[in-house]
Parts: structure tokens; C-alpha cells; sequence
């Protein structure tokens, strides 16, 4: 394993790594930046759409849209034109709430954990949006509703609520979407850091983001196990994701945010978004189906 590149973007909070296959460009976001990127690997073309808001993740949508979230808000953002349609708001009751990690479902429902961002205990929940934009609460009382993966053949999903520092496993029934707790597959030991975002290969091992790691740690969900480490150069670790056309190599986003000037110095490259040869394939990501 290897770093083949790095872009000195320095993300307060990076995170929402995405391929694009139909553009063929990667997207994530920085969240308390209140920033879009978008980059194509084979130009080395980076750009960045500035918001009024925090942008806490990007998905594909239909007909070559985004669906981003925004604080609280979920919106529809064409990238063409910069048009932004707001469709929905979650967590109303909540004034200190905001959306954080999302992904869509085999079936393109939207899956949306949301957090305070005054990190207060249970006030997060998982939040499911199908294509009529009817919103279903699946979990409540978590605090940082992060990494979501679903196993290749749409039976299982995995979750995380960051505090806990486990992964969970859930049974998954793709037509309804229902879950159905199984198991804490692996717990993080607490001298490592915090789970955050995460994705799974083809061999359905887990890629795990790791806050305050200094990598991306691989688990097999079977057992519980290590496997093996990819180390980065920035010890806040906030998401990875396969991209690339044969989804090959790892996209991994970092945070400069909780960091001295200690720290920064020692690390100057915290808040970049790094770009990894690894020996593992993934797939596409879900559309969203709205």
C-alpha cells in the first residue's frame, strides 16, 4: 500500500468521500468549511462550491444531480447550473441537531444519521427517506450517527454511533428496508479513537475510518479481527470509499478540527484527502433513488 496522492485542501472536516461513475470524478465535502469539491483524478481538476451552510455529505441522485445534506436540510444540488431544490428537513425539534453521515440503500432509499453539534448524549437519530420523500425514524438515542455499509448481496448492514466505538450488524430486508439487530461484529479499543465513516470490498471486509487513529483499519466482520492498517499521515481519519472506474484504490478523507498548533505542525497535512493504492476492490455506490 502506498499514497499516490494528496490534495493539500486542509478540510476543517473532511468527509463524504465519493466516485461518481457516471461523471467519472470524485466529490466529498468539508463540512464546517460549508464546501463542495469535486476532482478528476485524470485532469488533476479541482473545484469547490462555497455555501451558506454546513455540507455534511454528497450522494448521486437522479438525472445527474446531487443530493447533499445541509445542517438539517436535504437538498437536491445540480452542479451544472448551481441550482439547489430544498426537499426536507429532519430533526426540527432539536435546535442544535444537524445532519452527518448518509448513504443510500440497494433499493435508493436515503439512510441519514444526524448528531448535535454540541456532541450531546442520544440526541441523534437514523433517519430512512424513500423516493416519495416519506420520512421513516429507524434509531434513536444516538450521539454521532456515522459509518453505514451494506454487504454485497443486501442482507446485512452495518452501523456505527461513534461514542460507542462498536459496529453493529443488522439484518436487512431489501424490499421494505427494515433492520433487524444481529450483533456487535467488532468494538474499537478506546486508546484507538472513534470509528467514523466506513466502506466494505468485495470480500465484505470493513474499511473503518478511524478518529484519532492515524488510519483506515480493515475488519473481518466474521470475526471481530484486524486484518490490517492503512496508515495516513493525519491522525483525525474521518471516511474512506473505493473510487476510481474498477473502484481499487481508497479515497480517504481527515480533519484539521480539535488539532494544536502541536499537532498541526506535526502533522501539516491533516484536513487533506488522500488517495491510496490498496490490494481490495469495491463497487459502485448506491443512487439515490430521488
Amino acid at each position: 500500500m502506498k499514497i499516490l496522492r494528496s490534495i493539500p485542501v486542509k478540510c476543517v472536516l473532511g468527509e463524504g468521500p465519493l466516485w461518481h461513475d457516471g461523471e467519472k470524478v470524485c466529490y466529498w465535502v468539508d463540512i464546517e468549511g460549508k464546501k463542495l469539491y469535486r476532482y478528476n483524478w485524470d485532469k488533476e481538476l479541482l473545484e469547490v462550491w462555497d455555501f451558506a451552510q454546513r455540507v455534511t455529505f454528497v450522494l448521486p441522485g437522479k438525472n445527474n444531480k446531487l443530493i447533499l445534506g445541509m445542517d438539517k436540510q436535504v437538498v437536491r444540488f445540480d452542479p451544472k447550473t448551481e441550482e439547489v431544490d430544498y426537499l426536507i428537513q429532519l430533526d426540527q425539534e432539536h435546535p442544535d441537531n444537524r445532519c452527518n453521515d448518509a448513504k443510500a440503500d440497494p433499493a435508493g432509499r436515503l439512510w441519514i444519521g444526524t448528531m448535535s453539534t454540541a456532541l450531546t448524549q442520544g440526541a441523534g437519530s437514523l433517519y430512512r427517506i424513500g423516493s416519495g420523500l416519506q420520512v421513516d425514524h429507524i434509531l434513536g438515542e444516538l450521539t454521532i450517527g456515522n459509518g453505514m455499509a451494506w454487504s454485497k448481496d443486501g442482507s446485512a448492514f452495518y452501523y456505527i454511533d461513534s461514542p460507542t466505538r462498536a459496529i453493529k450488524k443488522y439484518d436487512f430486508d431489501k424490499t421494505t428496508g427494515a433492520i433487524y439487530f444481529d450483533r456487535v461484529v467488532v468494538l474499537i479499543p478506546e486508546d484507538l479513537g472513534m470509528p467514523d465513516g466506513m466502506c466494505m470490498d468485495r470480500q465484505g471486509r470493513l474499511w473503518v475510518a478511524i478518529y484519532g487513529g492515524g488510519g483506515v483499519y480493515v475488519y473481518d466482520p466474521e470475526s471481530g479481527k484486524q486484518i490490517q492498517k492503512v496508515p495516513i499521515p493525519a491522525p483525525h481519519v474521518t471516511s474512506c470509499a473505493f473510487v476510481g472506474p474498477q473502484w481499487d484504490m481508497l479515497m480517504v478523507t481527515t480533519a484539521r478540527e480539535y488539532l494544536s498548533d502541536e499537532a498541526l505542525a506535526d502533522f501539516p497535512e491533516s484536513g487533506n484527502v488522500f488517495f491510496v493504492e490498496v490490494d481490495a476492490q469495491g463497487y459502485a455506490p448506491y443512487e439515490v433513488n430521488f
